[in-house]
């Protein structure tokens, strides 16, 4: 069946069913939707991940060394600024 076939037909489909009351229209579109339920895979519909999740990132920033004291963060500071401006 080619595609212009197919969009003659459901375009018959849909001026037959113009003329049906909203509630039959509503109940027939219910069951076509559930008709497609037991054919589509369900991990079709799984979101890919969107980033690292919380332990993967507690991971990746993981260090072995202990965090630097205040002393040491400070003669950092100086070496830089020592560096920078000379001073």
């Amino acid at each position: 069946m080619s595609i212009i076939e197919s969009t003659e037909k459901i375009s018959a489909v849909v001026r037959q069913i113009q003329t049906w009351p909203i509630s039959m229209r509503i109940a027939l579109a219910r069951r076509m939707l559930e008709s497609t339920e037991s054919t589509v895979a369900p991990e079709a519909f799984t979101e890919p991940p969107r980033g690292y999740s919380a332990n993967e990132v507690k991971a990746l920033l993981k260090i072995d060394q202990p965090a630097a004291d205040d002393a040491t963060i400070e003669q950092w500071i100086d070496e830089h600024r020592m560096e920078k401006y000379g001073t």
